[in-house]
């Protein structure tokens, strides 16, 4: 028989600030060999959780680190996007031909572009280095708040969400190249709204709180590895 407990406390860190605690304690009781006997076993689990504020002072820190990461990042997806190019172009003969409407156009540049980009960071960071390439190069990981490692669909419902307003940026793009001097559709509105709002929306939240919207709503945090 299994129990689980948590406890709280608090220490002081360098600055004298009280930092909160959380600790897990496993209990189990179970049969000895001779079976007339019980044996008590009690560990911690994990390390310890530090409090909201914590993680928000440590992630306010990171910031900067984030933000170069992805610029390591993007500079990967810019040599996918060349590899693709030049692999259209040599294989259409140096005349590749245009796709017949928006849609279409719109589903060539998800399939080769956003979704292996999304599947990229989503492997990456539930892996065993918790990170893509450019957060290894200066020690970021991505875990669960909890400290352990974030799952595949976490990391993939997380870095969809990061990736909206850059697709309807995208529709956005094709559906006005293919109108021409047309009007503008009034539906299209509403995915100019996501493009526009959503990358400053994950900006602002960044800056002011030290994460992102989406690692709120996904249950995650990005620290530094010899921070765990």
């Amino acid at each position: 028989m299994v129990f689980f407990f948590e406890f709280l406390g608090y220490r002081e860190n360098d600055g004298g600030i009280p930092v909160i605690l959380k600790f897990y304690l496993r209990i189990t009781f179970r049969r000895s060999l001779a079976g007339n006997s019980r044996q008590l076993i009690a560990r911690p689990i994990g390390n310890p959780i530090h409090s909201r504020g914590a993680v928000m002072k440590d992630a306010k820190a990171n910031v900067f680190l984030r933000l170069v990461a992805f610029a390591v990042d993007w500079l990967i997806l810019a040599v996918w996007g060349s590899i693709i190019f030049g692999i259209v172009t040599l294989v259409s003969g140096g005349y590749p031909q245009r796709p017949e409407g928006a849609w279409t156009a719109e589903a060539i540049g998800f399939l080769t572009m956003t979704l292996p980009f999304t599947l990229y960071f989503a492997f990456c960071e539930s892996s065993r280095w918790r990170a893509s390439i450019g957060k290894l190069i200066f020690s970021l990981v991505v875990v669960r708040r909890s400290g352990e490692k974030t799952s595949f669909t976490r990391a993939l419902f997380r870095n969809a969400i990061k990736f909206v307003p850059w697709e309807f940026g995208h529709m956005l793009a094709q559906q006005a190249a293919y109108a021409g001097g047309g009007d503008f559709p009034v539906w299209l509105w509403g995915p100019a709204a996501i493009a526009a709002v959503g990358p400053m929306w994950w900006l602002l939240g960044l800056f002011a709180q030290g994460e992102t919207p989406y690692d709120r709503w996904t249950d995650v945090r990005i620290t530094r590895s010899s921070e765990l």
